[in-house]
Parts: C-alpha cells; sequence; structure tokens
C-alpha cells in the first residue's frame, strides 16, 4: 500500500511517453520506477531496487496480469523459448507480459510473474519488464525481447532532449507547478 511506504512515491521526471517515480517502500530499500511508452503496442517498465541498509536484504517482485476478454483467452503463465511469460488473447491481440533477470511463475491467485532478489549493504538491482500486444504471441514475445533489450539510458536521454522546456504543468498550486 504506497500510503505505508517508508517515503511514498513522488513524480521526478515525466513527458507524454515516459515517467519515473521514486519511492521507499521499505526503511532502506529505495526504487526507482520508470515507464515508458515506446511504441503503440507496448510498454515498458524498468525498476532499480536499491539497498541502503547495513545488512543484506531480500526482496520478492512480483508482477500480475488479469486479462477478462469478451473472447479469447486469460492471461495464463506460459513458457516460451525457456522464458515464463504471461499471455492471453483478446480479439486479435495476444498480450503478453516479459519479465528479465530470472523470474518464475507465481503461486498467487492471480497469473503472475516473480523475482527473487537478494541485495548486498549498498548494492542495486535493475529489471526491466514489458507488456506488448502483438497479432500472435510469437510476434508479442519477439517484441517484448527486443525492446526490454534496448539502450534505456540513451532513449531516456533523447526524449529528455526533445522534451526540454515543453513540458507545463498547471494544478492551481504554483508549489506544485514546480
Amino acid at each position: 500500500d504506497p500510503a505505508e511506504f517508508a517515503r511514498p512515491p513522488v513524480l521526478r521526471s515525466f513527458f507524454p511517453n515516459f515517467a519515473r517515480l521514486e519511492y521507499s517502500p521499505f526503511v532502506g530499500i529505495d526504487v526507482v520506477a520508470e515507464i515508458w511508452v515506446p511504441e503503440s503496442h507496448a510498454i515498458l517498465g524498468r525498476f532499480w531496487c536499491i539497498n541502503q541498509a547495513e545488512v543484506v536484504r531480500s526482496l520478492r517482485l512480483e508482477w500480475a496480469a488479469l486479462l477478462s476478454p469478451a473472447e479469447g483467452q486469460r492471461m495464463a503463465a506460459d513458457e516460451i523459448e525457456g522464458t515464463p511469460v504471461l499471455c492471453g488473447q483478446t480479439s486479435e491481440l495476444f498480450p503478453l507480459v516479459f519479465l528479465t533477470g530470472g523470474a518464475r511463475p507465481g503461486k498467487s491467485p492471480y497469473p503472475s510473474l516473480v523475482l527473487d532478489l537478494e541485495l548486498p549493504p549498498a548494492e542495486r538491482a535493475c529489471t526491466a519488464w514489458s507488456l506488448t500486444a502483438g497479432s500472435s504471441v510469437e510476434e508479442s514475445f519477439e517484441s517484448s525481447r527486443r525492446l526490454t533489450a534496448l539502450n534505456w539510458d540513451a532513449h531516456i536521454a533523447h526524449l529528455e532532449l526533445l522534451n526540454a522546456g515543453q513540458v507545463e504543468v498547471h494544478t492551481g498550486n504554483p508549489d506544485w507547478d514546480l
């Protein structure tokens, strides 16, 4: 529950197709979460988990996906080329969730992928995820692998240059607008 985080989520950077949030779900664990929409049929995310504590921390990250299509199939865990994924079908689209870093199918009531992390003191780990929707499971899988392998830092730097000075926020509160 983000309301109970040690440090609540703060939006640090955003553009029309990108957002960066920072928060601490637990004391001593900082997270930088980036969400990017590089193409019309894909959304990507990247999580940096940073251990600020002086002891090894064990973390379990779980991504769940729900799909209730009028026609097609609900999301379910599957394996493609030895890689656990979540996939489903809605009409002519085949949504697929892909996670880097050695994820495995979760055991929760919802279709999920789980990633366990062991973070030594002052260490950080990064994982990327994607949700793509292609015209076949194979197309969605290949798109997910290709997109999660992109050079994020170069693409984000390009977005920052493209959007420099173009984003204005008007909330009615000048402090928030800053």
